[in-house]
């Protein structure tokens, strides 16, 4: 599950956010990090495939192994105390 590198962003950014974010910002991150551009030049194509695969397949995969808690309604996703617990942070 984690031998995809977008997934383990995921686990990166809400790492460095204090564990919990709104998908906007974590999609908009990602974006930069895999365009190697700064926030700023993160065009909105950029941010919404991201969005789009982080939504429909990534954060429902490492909500159901509860590694996050993901609200598809209200668009938030969470570190569970599993993930806190049990991942290596480097």
């Amino acid at each position: 599950m984690l031998s995809c590198k977008r997934r383990r962003d995921v686990l990166r950014y809400l790492r460095h956010t204090g564990g919990s974010s709104e998908l906007r910002p974590l999609s908009r991150q990602i974006a930069a990090w895999e365009n190697d551009v700064p926030l700023e030049a993160v065009t909105y194509k950029e941010r919404a495939h991201v969005y789009t695969a982080l939504r429909q397949a990534h954060l429902p995969k490492l909500d159901s192994y509860d590694i996050v808690e993901f609200d598809p309604d209200r668009g938030t996703v969470a570190l569970t105390g599993r993930a806190i617990s049990t991942c290596t942070w480097t």
